[in-house]
C-alpha cells in the first residue's frame, strides 16, 4: 500500500490521494513563509490547488518521486515536501468531526495516524448514537 508524490502533480491530486489511502489523515499544503504549529488562522496556505509542485521546487533538476507508504512517520513527510519543495505540509488526523494537528505524534507511522483517528473517531459516533 503505497503511492508516488511526483513533482508534475498538483496539490489537489496529492491530498486526494493522501486521504484515499489514508481516510483518517489529511495533508495541508502552506508557503514556507508561513509559520508553522502557531494557531489555526495564521498560516498562509496554498490557494490554488491546481498548482504543480515544481512551481515551488528549490531544486533545478527533476525529483524523483517521493513514495508514500504506511511506514513512514509524520515527521519524515513533512520534511521531506519542506526541503525539495520549499513548503510546509501538516498532516491531520481525524477525531470525530475535528481535525487535529499531528505535532505531538508526528513520531507515529501513518498507519499508526490513520488507525488512532478511525478509533477516535468511531468511539466518538457510538457515543453520541
Amino acid at each position: 500500500m503505497s503511492f508516488d508524490i511526483r513533482e508534475e502533480d498538483t496539490f489537489r491530486q496529492v491530498q486526494v490521494l493522501f486521504n484515499e489511502y489514508f481516510p483518517y489523515l489529511k495533508i495541508e499544503f502552506f508557503e514556507k513563509s508561513s509559520p508553522v504549529h502557531l494557531t489555526p488562522g495564521t498560516y498562509k496556505p496554498v490557494l490554488n490547488k491546481d498548482r504543480k509542485l515544481t512551481e515551488f521546487s528549490k531544486t533545478i533538476t527533476r525529483i524523483a518521486p517521493f513514495t508514500i507508504n504506511k511506514e513512514l512517520n509524520v515527521k519524515m513527510v513533512e520534511e521531506y515536501i519542506q526541503s525539495f519543495y520549499s513548503l510546509n505540509a501538516l498532516v491531520y488526523r481525524k477525531s470525530g468531526n475535528v481535525w487535529l494537528e499531528t505535532t505531538v505524534t508526528g513520531n507515529w507511522t501513518l498507519e499508526e495516524q490513520n488507525k488512532q483517528g478511525r478509533l477516535i473517531t468511531l468511539q466518538l459516533q457510538d457515543s453520541r448514537a
